[in-house]
């Protein structure tokens, strides 16, 4: 079973006990098990990574080009263009700007303000840990 079928799996079961018309989305149930979990922080030689709360990859054929849209607290620090960040695995990933979700015809849920969408280009999401911190200021 792939996460993605896990979430899918909780969001059906929402929608039958829940009208379909409140706007409830995988998001919101992403971050109900972010703020549920006892990890949201991981600690690796003294550094303190925040845990990715969700990561997906959109191919953009035309340009030949990938672009990954990481949802992390905005504990983490950065998001700004040029920020640099780190797995917990060491791979490092230049932040390409900021995303800003789309609600259409809803209000934007409170605990999307409590985040950073971050955008790394040409890295899919699979290649990214489950971890980031903000390296923003290190020599890379």
């Amino acid at each position: 079973m792939q996460a993605s079928d896990s979430i899918l799996e909780r969001q059906n079961r929402s929608r039958d006990a829940k009208d379909a018309a409140d706007g409830f989305s995988a998001l919101d149930v992403l971050y109900e098990d972010y703020l549920a979990s006892d990890d949201k922080t991981l600690i690796v030689d003294g550094n303190v990574f925040h845990k990715i709360i969700f990561k997906d990859t959109l191919h953009i054929p035309d340009c030949a080009r990938m672009i990954t849209s990481v949802i992390v607290s905005k504990h983490i620090g950065g998001g700004k263009t040029g920020d640099w960040y780190e797995d917990e695995r060491g791979n490092r990933f230049e932040c390409r700007g900021r995303e800003m979700m789309s609600y259409r015809g809803r209000e934007i849920p409170e605990w999307y303000l409590e985040t950073l969408s971050l955008c790394f280009e040409d890295v899919e999401s699979f290649s990214i840990g489950s971890f980031l911190r903000c390296v923003e200021g290190e020599e890379q």
